[in-house]
């Protein structure tokens, strides 16, 4: 593919795309209204009543957004390399849904 004269590739417009991409992928603020689309979505049982939800999910702490920068609420967690032996730890099985 690489090699292949045949197909010319432009990179200005390569470029361009990717810096496009980039910004909208870095926009901390749209990425909060992301969040709390998720979190409403989520305490959204379908009747349109709110339920608990049996999991926690960060939010983006109001007035500490902006474009650049993303403050939300700090969850303490398992990382990801020892999920499996605290799923085993805590009696649940890590193939359960």
């Amino acid at each position: 593919f690489r090699d292949n004269p045949q197909l010319a590739l432009d990179y200005y417009t390569v470029f361009a795309e990717l810096e496009q991409q980039l910004a909208e992928e870095f926009d901390f603020v749209a990425e909060a209204v992301a969040m709390d689309r998720i979190y409403q979505s989520l305490i959204t049982a379908p009747d349109g009543t709110v339920r608990d939800l049996p999991l926690v999910v960060p939010r983006p702490v109001a007035g500490l957004v902006s474009r650049r920068v993303l403050v939300m609420d700090y969850l303490r967690g398992v990382p990801l390399s020892r999920a499996r032996d605290e799923m085993l730890r805590r009696g649940v099985g890590p193939e359960t849904p």
